[in-house]
């Protein structure tokens, strides 16, 4: 699945697929690119988590940034 990260005017980023449709909310204060189905984000208290192209986190929030 191909997903497109954009930016709301609130300065929150989101994924949307090729149709515009919503994928990813737009709750991430920061994000990364997809590699191998994973994103690095960051929530809104500055942590990161993992999460797959679904939305599903996979590594539970607990860290203060990510490569």
């Amino acid at each position: 699945m191909v997903l497109f990260l954009f930016k709301q005017p609130q300065n929150y980023f989101g994924y949307i697929n090729v149709y515009g449709k919503l994928v990813i909310a737009t709750k991430y204060k920061a994000v990364g690119y997809f590699l191998n189905g994973l994103v690095w984000v960051k929530n809104a208290d500055g942590i990161v988590d993992l999460i797959d192209n679904s939305g599903k986190m996979v590594i539970e929030a607990k860290f203060l940034a990510a490569k």
